[in-house]
């Protein structure tokens, strides 16, 4: 059964269900590219624009305590990713979205696989984007295909009902690293109650298995900043992928957060808006 954030939302905070109520009631746009339609939030004004980029697990309202933070700077256009396989359509789809609103550079910030899709975005559009930000993310060369090998063909066979009970019953790691933070807790619980179908995950795990070459460092003038979390299990799992990251991009600032696991944006969010902040300030 379908349940959205704010019947799973069990804090006591009611400036939580005031403001996300009131982010959720602005209208989102719609376009097409390539017979998929791409939904997205645009904040309309700002004399910058930011790109942010979801997760895997994620949508665009997994950012509206960026937009409480930033909206009166920034102009914030946040996509949810339809059911696209392939890196290069999504890369060239998020910049027919900025070619329709007539937006020539941005600033991106990923996190997660929105971090993957932010470093194949600063490989292959470069020159579209001024600053950047890797959150809780990984590197081109991971580890993830070895081992979810079985995830594909097993996701394709079963019913969507039992891939999202399947992908809800391992979410218990993430949500101790987050120590039960009912924010990090409403939102992950809602995509697995209906929010996100079975063809976005798989065509999103697809995107997080393919590989692609990233850009020479000599030839990156954008300034990055990674975002990163000591007890994030979703990427220490493989490698010790963090290391490997900053190995990709030597000239990347670095911020670690202390115990916030896998989602800062969304539980330590004083935090993570203020460095956020400074950076695009910087």
């Amino acid at each position: 059964m379908s349940q959205n954030f704010l019947t799973l939302y069990k804090g006591n905070d009611p400036v939580v269900i005031e403001k996300y109520s009131e982010f959720r009631n602005i209208p989102i746009k719609k376009r097409i590219f390539r017979a998929k339609e791409w939904q997205y939030f645009d904040s309309q004004s700002g004399a910058e624009t930011i790109l942010f980029l979801h997760g895997m697990a994620g949508a665009y309202d997994f950012w509206w305590q960026q937009y409480f933070e930033l909206k009166d700077n920034y102009r914030l256009i946040i996509p949810t990713y339809p059911a696209v396989d392939n890196l290069e359509e999504v890369g060239l789809a998020l910049m027919d979205i900025l070619n329709h609103e007539k937006i020539s550079k941005v600033h991106v910030i990923g996190s997660s696989m929105g971090g993957y899709y932010a470093q194949y975005l600063l490989t292959h559009f470069y020159n579209r984007i001024e600053k950047i930000v890797f959150g809780n993310t990984f590197p081109p060369e991971h580890s993830f295909r070895k081992k979810y090998q079985w995830l594909l063909p097993f996701s394709s066979f079963i019913s969507e009902k039992r891939l999202l009970k399947t992908i809800r019953n391992r979410l218990d790691k993430p949500f101790k690293e987050a120590d039960y933070h009912p924010i990090v807790m409403a939102h992950l619980l809602e995509n697995t109650y209906g929010s996100m179908s079975k063809q976005q995950f798989i065509a999103r795990y697809k995107c997080i298995i393919e590989k692609f070459e990233p850009r020479p460092m000599d030839e990156i003038e954008n300034p990055i900043l990674i975002f990163e979390s000591d007890n994030d299990n979703v990427v220490n799992q493989f490698e010790d992928l963090r290391t490997r990251l900053k190995q990709t991009y030597p000239i990347a600032k670095v911020y670690t957060f202390e115990k916030k696991g896998h989602f800062p944006y969304l539980n330590a969010t004083t935090e993570y808006n203020e460095r956020l902040r400074r950076f695009l300030e910087a």
